[in-house]
This record gives structure tokens, C-alpha cells and sequence, in this order.
């Protein structure tokens, strides 16, 4: 995992609507850089949701989710209609920003295709503010949690 104080790599994905994203598109931003492993799987499914629900106080403090997994930028799109997401899936099926980001799991590792579940909080200037495996969190409430670490990093 990168640590905070790296410069957050650099990358262009499709979104579900199959056009380009980069992180270049977020200058100036707060940026919650969630990987998750499998688009519409149920723990991917409550973390969205859990997003979902702080999007609008995180939009409102300048901050912008961004979600990202190894899937197709159609699983990408099916997944945010059917959970009613406001902010964009990204599709990395080729593992660039995968590898950038050291969300690659070992080979033999459980569940070794799907990316690692990892979120960097990247600030205005470009920077890994904090960084953490997201999978150590409750599903069900992660959106509350991020909310208040991202507050106490803009604070400080």
C-alpha cells in the first residue's frame, strides 16, 4: 500500500459510460480513491451504499469519491444503477493503476484477480493524505468513517 506523502500516481480509466477519467480531472480536490474488488458483490455493495450515503457532506467539503475496480466499464455501469451511485466507477481490467496503487494481490492469494480493498484519500495538491485497507472497516458505516477522517485532514 502507499503511504501518505507519496505522490498519488497518475492514470486515465474509463468510467462506466466508457469515457476517459484522469486524476488530472480532480486538481484541486479532496479525492476518496476507493478500490473495491467486485462490482455488485454484497461487502462492495454495502461499502458503496455506505458512500453513497456521505456523498453529498463529502461533495459539500469539496470532496470527490472515486470508485475503482478491476472490472468492465458495463459491470461498472450496471453496478452504479442498480445501487443509484453519484460518483464514478472506474474500469482498470488491464491492472495499470492497480499495480500504481499496489492493490494486486499475491498469485495463489485468496481471491488473487480482484484488486485489493484500499482507499487513499489524495489531497488538493496531489498528495496521499492517508491510506488504509478499507476491508478492516465496517462495511455498513464506512461512508461515516471516511467523512471523519477526510474532516480531520482538512482541519489540520
Amino acid at each position: 500500500m502507499l503511504t501518505a506523502g507519496t505522490t498519488a500516481p497518475a492514470f486515465t480509466l474509463a468510467d462506466s459510460e466508457g469515457d476517459d477519467v484522469s486524476l488530472s480531472d480532480f486538481a484541486g480536490q479532496w479525492v476518496v480513491f476507493w478500490w473495491y474488488p467486485e462490482a455488485n458483490s454484497s461487502g462492495c455493495s454495502m461499502q458503496a451504499a455506505s458512500l453513497e450515503r456521505a456523498h453529498d457532506a463529502l461533495a459539500a467539503s469539496g470532496v470527490q469519491i472515486v470508485g475503482v475496480s478491476f472490472n468492465t466499464a458495463a459491470e461498472n455501469g450496471d453496478f452504479s444503477e442498480a445501487k443509484s451511485l453519484h460518483f464514478p466507477l472506474l474500469s482498470d481490467p488491464q491492472k495499470v493503476a492497480g499495480a500504481a496503487y499496489e492493490v494486486i494481490r499475491e498469485p495463489g492469494a485468496p481471491f488473487e484477480t480482484k484488486p485489493y480493498r484500499y482507499t487513499y484519500l489524495i489531497d488538493p495538491t496531489g498528495l496521499i493524505a492517508h491510506a488504509e485497507d478499507a476491508s478492516e472497516f465496517a462495511l455498513g458505516t464506512y461512508g461515516d468513517h471516511v467523512l471523519e477522517v477526510v474532516t480531520g485532514l482538512q482541519v489540520s
